[in-house]
């Protein structure tokens, strides 16, 4: 046991690696102490009804997660027995990291996104001997199977989902009869946002994580477009409301049946294909109603709850019962039913959770940000007990808060000193990030009030400078939501919320959102550093989404030094965590973090957009010529005096009998027909062709042929002399051909000449020919950047590296040619190659477009890896099939440049 004061914050794995660690909390010490080994799967509950954040913890273990765990592990140690050959590319092409090391440019997956889906596809392809005591269906509260994963937010698990799909869809495509799979996926959301979010599952996007997060190896990339994909909102699950039908209608109509309302929600699948269902934010999706809570706003959120998993899980019943559903994956960073005041945890838990790695491993890995809450504060005395917390650990159940803040008033009323002096704290902590990062969009605030009419009393304060911080009280800044993103029907206030902290759009100035009970899933706002919960939080559960809408990272900057994530933080008020690694406020905090550039594409620029052909693979396409050297052929000549075409016969016993001979000239008959010329140069052809070298008998047979006989042809018709009457010149012509095969093909194979010639050319994406600059999705990068109002670039800075780092002057400077550049980072340019038998992805470093249409892949290497040398090979074949084309592709060189460039490396 390593005690934590060890470590310089609670980041102490990989990402990209099993956990090797994690922290325990010890009672006695009130401290973290790191324990070797990864964490069980499971939660934290309060024991007892005690109030939340006080008393003892218990830690309930998921009995069938930690069942299944260590059975992926072998099975995947043992080189995943049983899959199909799809599967086992897939596979190996999402582990192709974990094997050989980061690949520069390269997308590599997080842990957590690998083990789930290799769970996933555990529990569908592993030998059943494996899979003994699982009994996933009885454990499911459906017809069908449902499979859970829990991811915690801001752990990709899109990219999961589109890994799902993509492993059901090639392998039904590479396997129509087998019945485990389907190429029809229904992905089904909680509301208008996400499910605008998740359009990036469809291939034929621009903009789609198959391509950015290289999700399908180049090799399968083209059969990605045959899988149908629906995306809807749950409210599109439905049954036809009546009301909306003439009352005689209304009257003689029946219910919709379940094949009717199938067919008219998932009108674009055929009508006799299974369906796969992916359930997003699948806690929604639930049988069990709660128990109805204590106030207003609570039994008005559990009714809403209530009727939103009504509609979902009753929907895909109707389609289960008309199509079939083969098996419903849901996805959850929280998988809970509501279970209200009968419960001591106040939920019950999913019974199908496959795979676990939740806020406690995320937080640990770095994938989100590290919570820092208030443990201690001024009014913290000697006479009060260990235990005992800061006033702003659970503000609501602070005295007179609770009573306060339901007061029904007008907005103009004084806040709670406690409720103030909390907003004041927060508010200069906020500004002081503010001026730490000094540009681009500011940091964002959250206030999660329990009514309207505190969140109004808030908003009044703030913008009428009663809580302290001018800097955050503008009008245009400050954002109040009052309800869900989906039930705002001012679409320009909707899109200010849900582009909150997003450079160029209308929410990127957002400094304070103040929202009500809990803000919308899919709200993915990056930028959040303060959050203040002015409402009661009844279980840990409730905690964990409330804050889980603040904790997502801006930065993946990996610390050369130690291998993991740089920690980001937020800071909590109000939400009563006692289960989570958090870091108390208290004393000298974690200190200022670096400064994040946001990388975004100019839309201004839009003249230095460069597109990039995109390539599934190169095709080697080998033609063999056969030709003849006349000068090593000879002439031939035939003549009837040398070659017989007739014969005379007569009868015979002892002497021929010469008084009755006759002319035996059936030959004439035969052979002096023109299509027996044909025939004869046919038998040739053949002849030749049969004994040409081993290597060249069974290559392009027809082809080979047809070249043979044309120069058999042209032999006879050059070299073939006929000595005979021109009276019969034809026929005898044609009767000693036939008569002459084989001295012909003798003649015409030593003069024969065997050639090749191969050429390499470009299979585009069938749908996205080229990939562009303009879609490139935004990220934040706190290492050093390069940018300049001369940049030739479409992208805002480049990152920069000892090994580049005057690049962009010289191409901005001091190249007249130059047209436009990009550093390939994040734009998802890849070159297929393949190494160890597996097809790979390459990404250049640079691609620089020159005047003429001309384009120079600049690579520059550090140190050389095993693999770099085939990276260089089919960078070079890959320039040299889009040059046979350069009308379409326009023309390409490949360079690789040991040192750092100088303008003689990047001259054309």
């Amino acid at each position: 046991m390593e005690p934590e004061n060890k470590h310089s914050g609670f980041v102490i794995n990989s990402p990209y690696f099993e956990p090797k660690y994690h922290f325990e909390y010890d009672d006695n010490s009130e401290s973290y102490h790191r324990e070797d080994g990864r964490r069980k799967a499971g939660y934290y509950v309060t024991v007892g009804k005690q109030e939340v954040g006080k008393g003892a913890m218990q830690f309930l273990e998921l009995e069938l997660a930690n069942m299944i765990r260590p059975r992926v592990r072998e099975w995947k140690e043992k080189g995943y027995p049983n899959v199909t050959s799809t599967t086992k590319k897939l596979l190996e092409h999402w582990n192709r990291f974990n094997q050989e090391g980061f690949e520069q440019g390269g997308q590599r997956y997080f842990w957590c996104q690998v083990e789930a889906i290799e769970t996933i596809i555990w529990l569908t392809e592993a030998p059943d001997a494996v899979k003994v005591g699982i009994n996933l269906k009885d454990r499911s509260d459906s017809d069908w199977l449902r499979a859970c994963t829990k991811l915690a937010t801001g752990t990709g698990k899109t990219v999961v989902m589109g890994m799902i799909i993509a492993w059901q869809a090639l392998n039904k495509i590479a396997s129509p009869k087998d019945t485990r799979f389907s190429k029809n996926i229904l992905v089904v959301a909680p509301g208008i946002t996400v499910r605008q979010r998740l359009s990036v599952l469809i291939p034929s996007n621009e903009s789609n994580y198959y391509d950015d997060f290289d999700i399908v190896p180049p090799s399968l990339k083209e059969y990605i477009y045959q899988a149908k994909i629906v995306i809807l909102n749950w409210h599109a699950l439905a049954p036809k409301k009546k009301e909306s039908l003439p009352k005689v209608m209304r009257d003689t109509m029946g219910d919709e049946s379940d094949n009717a309302f199938t067919k008219r929600v998932l009108s674009e699948f055929p009508g006799d294909a299974s369906i796969l269902v992916i359930n997003d934010e699948a806690h929604h999706c639930h049988r069990h109603t709660a128990e109805i809570g204590k106030s207003k706003e609570d039994k008005e959120l559990e009714k809403k709850e209530n009727e939103e998993a009504t509609i979902w899980i009753q929907g895909l019943d109707k389609i289960h019962k008309a199509r079939g559903i083969i098996t419903a994956y849901d996805m959850s960073a929280t998988p809970f039913i509501p279970k209200g005041r009968t419960s001591n945890t106040g939920f019950e838990l999913f019974s199908w959770i496959l795979s676990d790695f939740g806020l406690h491993d995320a937080i640990e890995s770095g994938l989100v940000k590290t919570p820092t809450i208030a443990v201690r504060d001024s009014s913290y005395s000697s006479e009060q007990v260990a235990g005992d917390k800061s006033k702003f650990f659970h503000i609501y159940y602070e005295d007179g808060i609770q009573e306060d803040l339901n007061k029904k008033c007008e907005r103009n009323v004084d806040l709670p000193d406690l409720v103030r002096n909390a907003f004041k704290i927060l508010s200069t902590d906020w500004l002081a990030t503010k001026k730490e990062w000094n540009k681009g969009v500011p940091p964002s605030m959250i206030v999660i009030c329990n009514n309207t009419f505190t969140s109004q009393r808030i908003e009044y304060s703030i913008l009428n400078s009663h809580l302290g911080v001018s800097e955050i009280a503008e009008k245009d800044k400050v954002l109040r939501i009052d309800s869900t993103a989906e039930d705002i029907e001012d679409e320009a206030l909707r899109e200010r919320f849900n582009t909150v902290g997003k450079q160029g759009k209308p929410g990127a100035d957002i400094q304070c959102v103040i929202g009500v009970n809990m803000l919308s899933e899919g709200w993915d706002a990056n930028n959040v550093k303060q959050i203040l919960g002015l409402r009661a939080f009844t279980s840990q559960l409730l905690c964990e989404q409330v804050v889980g809408r603040g904790l997502r990272r801006m930065s993946y900057d990996v610390d050369e030094s130690t291998g993991l994530l740089k920690s980001e933080y937020v800071t909590v008020f109000g939400i009563p965590f006692s289960f989570l690694p958090i870091e108390g406020k208290e004393g000298p905090g974690p200190g200022p973090e670096k400064p994040k550039t946001f990388i975004q594409v100019l839309k201004q620029k839009k003249q230095y957009q460069i597109l990039f052909p995109n390539i599934l693979r190169v095709q080697k396409e080998t033609k063999y010529f056969v030709d003849i050297d006349w000068e090593k052929t000879d002439k031939l000549t035939l003549s009837p005096t040398e070659n017989p075409v007739w014969v005379q016969v007569a009868p015979t016993i002892d002497r021929p009998d010469l008084s009755q001979s006759q002319k035996m000239d059936s030959i004439q008959e035969y052979l002096g027909k023109d299509y027996r010329l044909k025939q004869s140069i046919f038998a040739i052809t053949t002849s030749i062709k049969n004994n040409l070298d081993d290597s060249w008998k069974n290559i392009d047979d027809g082809n080979k042929f047809q070249q043979i006989f044309k120069i058999v042809s042209s032999f006879i018709e050059k070299n073939v002399v006929i000595d005979a009457d021109k009276t019969n010149y034809d026929i005898y012509k044609n009767i000693l051909i036939g008569l002459n095969t084989t001295k012909i093909t003798s003649l015409v194979r030593q003069a024969i000449n065997l050639s090749q010639d191969t050429k390499s050319y470009p299979i585009p994406d069938p749908i996205n020919k080229f990939k562009t600059t303009s879609v490139m999705t935004g990220w934040y990068t706190a290492r050093d950047t390069y940018s300049s109002p001369e940049m030739k670039c479409h992208i805002s800075h480049l990152v920069q590296d000892s090994k580049w780092e005057n690049i962009g002057k010289i191409l901005d400077n001091e190249i007249d040619d130059v047209v436009a550049w990009v550093k390939n980072d994040h734009l998802a340019f890849t070159i297929p190659y393949i190494h160890k038998g597996l097809m790979r992805s390459y990404f250049p470093d640079f691609v620089i477009k020159y005047k003429g249409n001309k384009y120079l892949l600049l690579e520059i290497k550090g140190k050389e890896r095993e693999q770099d040398q085939t990276k260089c090979d089919s960078a070079k074949l890959w320039c040299e099939a889009l040059n046979t084309d350069k009308e379409s592709w326009g023309e390409w060189q490949f360079r690789v440049v040991k040192n750092k460039p100088t303008v003689k490396d990047l001259i054309w």
